[in-house]
Protein backbone atom coordinates (compact mmCIF):
# COMPACT_ATOMS: atom_id res chain seq x y z
CA UNK A 1 0.00 0.00 0.00
CA UNK A 2 3.01 2.33 1.05
CA UNK A 3 4.48 1.78 -2.53
CA UNK A 4 1.04 2.60 -4.57
CA UNK A 5 0.31 5.55 -2.23
CA UNK A 6 4.73 6.43 -3.34
CA UNK A 7 3.49 5.79 -7.26
CA UNK A 8 0.93 8.23 -6.96
CA UNK A 9 3.14 11.37 -5.45
CA UNK A 10 6.19 10.30 -7.34
CA UNK A 11 7.64 13.49 -8.00
CA UNK A 12 10.52 11.72 -10.42
CA UNK A 13 10.48 9.19 -13.27
CA UNK A 14 13.74 6.97 -10.70
CA UNK A 15 10.68 7.63 -8.10
CA UNK A 16 8.18 6.33 -9.42
CA UNK A 17 10.05 3.18 -10.92
CA UNK A 18 11.42 2.25 -7.55
CA UNK A 19 7.71 2.54 -5.63
CA UNK A 20 6.37 0.59 -8.65
CA UNK A 21 9.03 -2.04 -7.93
CA UNK A 22 8.74 -2.24 -4.70
CA UNK A 23 4.47 -2.52 -4.69
CA UNK A 24 5.39 -5.56 -7.50
CA UNK A 25 7.49 -7.57 -5.17
CA UNK A 26 5.11 -7.12 -2.21
CA UNK A 27 2.45 -8.45 -3.89
CA UNK A 28 3.93 -11.58 -5.48
CA UNK A 29 3.10 -13.44 -2.36
CA UNK A 30 -0.10 -12.24 -2.11
CA UNK A 31 -1.53 -14.67 -4.42
CA UNK A 32 0.04 -17.71 -3.56
CA UNK A 33 -0.55 -17.21 0.16
CA UNK A 34 -4.39 -16.26 -0.24
CA UNK A 35 -4.61 -19.14 -2.42
CA UNK A 36 -3.03 -21.65 0.37
CA UNK A 37 -5.13 -19.96 2.62
CA UNK A 38 -8.34 -21.05 1.63
CA UNK A 39 -7.06 -24.40 0.33
CA UNK A 40 -6.64 -24.60 4.03
CA UNK A 41 -9.93 -23.25 5.57
CA UNK A 42 -12.38 -24.36 3.01
CA UNK A 43 -13.44 -27.70 2.55
CA UNK A 44 -11.87 -29.60 -0.97
CA UNK A 45 -14.96 -29.78 -2.54
CA UNK A 46 -15.64 -25.84 -2.29
CA UNK A 47 -11.97 -24.83 -3.01
CA UNK A 48 -13.09 -24.12 -6.86
CA UNK A 49 -16.03 -22.10 -5.88
CA UNK A 50 -14.49 -19.95 -2.91
CA UNK A 51 -11.49 -19.42 -5.29
CA UNK A 52 -13.49 -18.42 -8.30
CA UNK A 53 -14.32 -14.89 -7.54
CA UNK A 54 -10.40 -13.92 -6.59
CA UNK A 55 -9.48 -15.27 -10.02
CA UNK A 56 -12.17 -13.40 -11.58
CA UNK A 57 -11.20 -10.26 -9.98
CA UNK A 58 -7.88 -10.93 -11.22
CA UNK A 59 -9.38 -11.15 -14.63
CA UNK A 60 -10.75 -8.43 -14.93
CA UNK A 61 -7.94 -6.29 -14.30
CA UNK A 62 -6.25 -7.23 -17.08
CA UNK A 63 -9.34 -7.29 -19.54
CA UNK A 64 -9.23 -3.48 -20.13
CA UNK A 65 -5.56 -3.96 -21.67
CA UNK A 66 -6.38 -7.40 -23.78
CA UNK A 67 -7.82 -5.43 -26.84
CA UNK A 68 -5.46 -2.62 -26.90
CA UNK A 69 -2.42 -5.44 -26.30
CA UNK A 70 -4.31 -7.52 -29.40
CA UNK A 71 -4.37 -4.77 -31.71
CA UNK A 72 -0.46 -3.88 -30.90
Amino acid sequence: MLGGAVSVAAPSLPVFLVARALTGACYGGVNPTSVTYVGDIVPADAVKRALSPFYAAGGMGVAPVSPWAASS
